[in-house]
């Protein structure tokens, strides 16, 4: 048991991993390097972290400004064949630029070894005082090489060459030569940052950045791990057998039954990610879901007065059946992910200004409740309730998902209307239950009666073909998205740039055959809602947007900004991007840029930004901002007549403009030649 629980979460993390390389590919991510993936839209990095892809934020060097110059790294190959060497440490000692101080070097790798997240105190004069070693050691090591230097033997004066040999396209580094180097440079401050961690005293703030940093070295070096790698791997798997001991002695002390449970729900601990649970009909009760609500109505409102707190507080017992002693607790809690621990430690955080600081947060060794604003001791409470209703919605009885947890009130803590003492009632671990993200979204602030009355029993009642239209509609509204990002693809590379194949004809024949595909498949989604009847299947089905705003987005992608802030002169307003109208304001401006030299392309780009600023400076909006791009050539007027929707937007200005000029050249005629 003791080595099946760390085994299984190996495994654990091993299928985040490859959920993480699939989610790249669903939203058309580029492969770039082992776990890096570039966003052709944003030309972002990602690296994949887990089931989620996180950004790569480069810290700018000296060359752009920051006034602190990056150590030089090794390239990889260096890096690999130093650590074949096998040094009895994996900890490789800097060298230290000149012009950069010891201080100010050593403050700059302790920076490093927090991988750029908040750490207490304590541990940041730890990594203060491990990164003040390292360069006393380097400085320590530089000397004595130069000591020991024996003085070169003048070396034999060589033949000129006359002529210089031409260098070849293999002297040259190659791109996949960089990102090995600043994968061989990467990997090596994480080794320095794993090894620093073991160091320390286990602690649950330790622990979780420890596991973390673990997750991002694999990442690093895949499959091909150097020798230090190595080492830093044997390492952390026998730390991490001391951290996990105490559980799995507690675990093993069980019954098997109580054994596979409970190292279930903390396996399960670890599978989290924070994902938010947004999309179309996300937030909504599932048909399972309603199914579930239905079947334990009765056996509820039989038992339970859900008006009555002490009847409530019987029923939060019934479904927190399971016995949890305080040391299961403690120790389980502390090997949870750090990102779980802050997200549970603000769940179900209801009232503000004196009622939030009374939140409940548990009770002290004395068994005296504990008040608050959330925090650790609310987040230890919360899995105390998960361990209790073993990982199962609390009024549907379907497995909790570890990503989307909400605190549930089952007396509505919003229904104290601003009472003190009726607040603290109500946000009480005797009123708590955990549900699933959109079961609590679906009762909200309701009570029990009305939950039921107005969320459960219309749609229990509702057949197999209500759900698979109303699950069709859902779909698709959230496929838009990916096919959207798919067809980005065609009209910008990765680079940023439009695709020398692309033009203006191609570019307009791809977008409304795009469209076209929208508005057939709403028609024919819009039989099924009619036949429907359901008001919600209805609105869901009207939502579905026909004209795409992939224009805009392209826009962003060539590095210009998608909107203006319409409230600047009004004061008192907050600054806002709004978007323009029409995805037609921008699918001209893309137009015209089509196939245009460079020169031209920044012009048309310059003249963009120019207008933006005159639209949100005059307050003319919309229309402001096509009429100077038309009077300053930042659209190609002779692309746009050629298409009706985009002429509607522009033409009429055109013709104003030459209408206006054309009187001005009249006037003038006649000033020059009167009657």
């Amino acid at each position: 048991m003791t080595r099946d629980v760390f085994k299984y979460f190996k495994h654990v993390r091993s299928l985040q991993e490859d959920k993480g390389a699939e989610k790249a590919a669903e939203l058309g991510y580029q492969h770039q390097a082992r776990g890096v993936y570039l966003d052709p839209k944003t030309q972002k990095r990602y690296k994949n972290v887990g089931d989620k892809l996180e950004p790569i934020v480069v810290e700018p060097t000296a060359d752009k400004g920051s006034g602190e110059e990056k150590p030089a790294g090794k390239p990889l190959s260096q890096f690999r064949k130093d650590a074949a060497a096998s040094q009895p440490t994996p900890t490789a000692l800097p060298q230290i630029p000149d012009g950069v101080s010891d201080d100010e070097f050593a403050a700059a790798k302790a920076k490093e070894f927090t991988g750029g997240r908040d750490v207490t105190p304590e541990r940041k004069e730890f990594l203060d005082k491990v990164s003040k070693t390292l360069v006393a050691l380097g400085n320590r090591q530089a000397a004595s090489e130069v000591t020991d230097e024996e003085e070169p033997e003048t070396p034999k004066e060589e033949p000129k060459a006359t002529e210089e040999p031409e260098k070849t396209a293999d002297d040259f580094p190659t791109l996949d030569d960089k990102i090995a180097e600043k994968d061989g440079e990467e990997e090596l401050n994480k080794v320095n940052e794993v090894d620093a961690l073991m160091n320390e005293e286990p602690s649950a703030e330790n622990i979780a950045d420890l596991q973390d940093t673990m997750l991002e070295l694999r990442k690093l070096t895949g499959k091909q791990s150097t020798d230090a790698v190595q080492k830093s791997e044997a390492k952390y798997a026998k730390y991490m057998d001391k951290v996990f001991k105490p559980f799995e002695d507690l675990v093993n002390s069980m019954d098997e039954k109580k054994q596979n449970s409970f190292a279930a729900l903390v396996a399960n601990a670890h599978k989290f990610t924070g994902r938010s649970n947004n999309g179309a009909g996300l937030n909504s009760l599932g048909q399972f879901d309603v199914k579930q609500l239905a079947l334990a109505k009765k056996r509820m409102f039989d038992n339970y007065d859900f008006d009555d707190k002490e009847s409530v507080e019987k029923y939060v017992r019934s479904v927190r059946n399971n016995e949890v002693t305080d040391e299961l607790v403690d120790t389980s809690f502390e090997i949870l992910p750090k990102k779980l621990k802050q997200t549970w430690g603000k769940k179900g955080m209801a009232g503000k200004g004196e009622l939030g600081k009374n939140h409940f947060l548990g009770y002290d060794k004395k068994g005296k409740e504990m008040r608050g604003q959330g925090g650790v001791d609310r987040a230890k409470y919360v899995w105390r309730m998960y361990l209790e209703q073993g990982g199962v919605d609390a009024y549907t009885g379907l497995p909790l998902n570890i990503d989307n947890i909400d605190l549930e009130h089952i007396r509505p803590a919003s229904k104290a209307e601003g009472d003190l003492d009726e607040f603290r009632t109500r946000e009480h671990e005797k009123n708590w239950v955990l549900v699933n993200s959109n079961v609590n979204q679906a009762k909200s602030d309701l009570t029990m009666n009305e939950f039921f009355e107005k969320q459960v029993d219309p749609l229990s009642s509702k057949g197999d073909d209500y759900w698979k239209t109303r699950s069709e509609i859902f779909d698709y509204r959230n496929s838009i998205p990916s096919k959207e990002s798919e067809l980005m693809s065609s009209f910008v590379d990765k680079d940023a740039n439009i695709v020398e194949s692309m033009t203006g004809e191609l570019f307009m024949e791809m977008m409304e055959n795009h469209e076209s595909g929208l508005k057939n498949t709403k028609k024919e989604l819009g039989i099924g809602a009619d036949s429907s009847g359901d008001k919600e299947i209805k609105d869901a089905w009207k939502s579905i947007e026909t004209q795409s705003k992939l224009a805009k987005e392209l826009t962003t992608v060539l590095g210009l900004p998608r909107g203006y802030n319409k409230q600047k002169n009004v004061e008192g307003s907050k600054p806002r991007s709004n978007s323009m109208g029409s995805d037609n304001y921008y699918r001209g401006v893309f137009l015209s840029i089509i196939g245009k030299s460079p020169e031209e392309q920044e012009k048309i780009k310059n003249t963009y930004r120019d207008a933006i600023r005159h639209a949100e400076d005059s307050g003319g909006g919309d229309a402001a901002f096509a009429s100077y791009m038309v009077e300053n050539g930042g659209v190609d007027m002779e692309r746009i007549n050629k298409y009706k929707a985009l002429s509607k937007i522009f033409k009429p200005l055109q013709e104003s403009i030459n209408y206006g000029r054309m009187t001005i050249d009249k006037l003038k005629k006649s000033l020059r030649d009167p009657l």
